[in-house]
């Protein structure tokens, strides 16, 4: 909590820094999202939703594009398959499931076909200039794509760099440590500890709660390289990522033994899975909009044996046995 303590007064610097230079450019993304989701009730052990998106109802993605050195992540070629989560490149909040891989009648090269989460934000429902390509969820979800203006994700590692770097800052947010003064000249902003919220930031192996939420991740990554960069994580908000395979899950909680809490609201999970292992460390996780099953959750009883909390806002829940 400590660790988590100095990251958000970090936050609160950056928004400062943010309001007095009056750039104008929106950071909702990394602002709002890295609060704590999850919180411990004092003198007890039930753990209880905060103050978070996964509070909201679910709406039609909001653009919001990455910074310039996340936009190498974009797919091209033939790299996509039937059933992948994927986003538009530069927008993350823009996610859909490739449905279509193929020619296009009228139109020169490689497409892929994609409905978007949401049931809108395309232009048909799966069919174009009477031939259907593929069914849509929706009449107006459906779009085609070029490879190239799609990307397939990062994996969780990356991910954290990205969100908690604190070396490596790009001009633009170099020129958010300045303000204008009445004769236009920058002026240097410097806010009393900012140095030791930085030293602490740099150590990852003492951060205990990180957000990523919306920023592309369709996988864990390496477990080894996991573990060794967070290895003492006990929650984490994996929020309106691409993860969809429950395998992935079990492996980023088995390379982080102390995780205890974790939030994957607006991801779209498949509603199976072949093998689980137990894991003990998890007590809390959170579902909310994940499309879900009945069938699902029983299946989970196994993996998660030691859950204290199952959050399943919005789900496919119509009988519950």
């Amino acid at each position: 909590w400590r660790v988590c303590k100095y990251a958000i007064l970090w936050e609160c610097m950056q928004i400062f820094i943010f309001v007095i230079s009056n750039s104008g450019r929106r950071r909702d993304d990394e602002i709002a999202n890295k609060r704590v989701l999850i919180k411990r009730v004092v003198g007890g052990s039930t753990l209880v939703s905060g103050t978070s998106l996964s509070a909201l109802p679910p709406s039609d993605p909001v653009p919001v594009p990455l910074p310039p050195h996340h936009t190498h992540m974009a797919a091209a070629g033939a790299g996509f398959r039937l059933g992948q989560r994927v986003h538009a490149a530069g927008d993350p909040r823009r996610s859909g499931t490739v449905r279509y891989l193929g020619p296009v009648d009228g139109h020169g090269g490689d497409w892929v076909g994609v409905d978007w989460d949401g049931g809108a934000g395309g232009r048909h429902d799966g069919s174009l200039a009477g031939r259907r390509y593929f069914a849509a969820a929706g009449e107006r979800s459906a779009s085609f794509a070029r490879p190239s203006a799609l990307s397939a994700g990062i994996a969780l590692p990356d991910a954290l760099r990205l969100r908690y770097r604190v070396d490596d800052f790009t001009k633009e947010e170099q020129d958010e440590m300045y303000v204008f003064s009445t004769s236009q000249k920058r002026v240097s902003v410097e806010l009393v500890g900012t140095n030791k919220v930085r030293d602490k930031l740099k150590n990852f192996d003492e951060l205990s709660c990180a957000s990523v939420s919306f920023m592309g991740v369709s996988s864990a990554g390496s477990p080894e390289e996991l573990q060794g960069l967070v290895p003492n994580l006990r929650q984490l908000d994996l929020t309106g990522n691409l993860i969809s395979q429950w395998q992935d899950i079990f492996s980023l909680c088995q390379a982080l033994p102390s995780l205890e809490v974790l939030d994957l609201t607006n991801n779209t999970m498949e509603n199976d899975f072949v093998e689980s292992p137990l894991l003990k460390n998890i007590r809390v996780l959170v579902l909310n909009n994940c499309g879900v099953t009945w069938e699902l959750i029983e299946k989970l009883k196994v993996p998660f044996a030691c859950l204290t909390d199952l959050h399943l806002i919005w789900n496919k829940l119509n009988i519950i046995t």
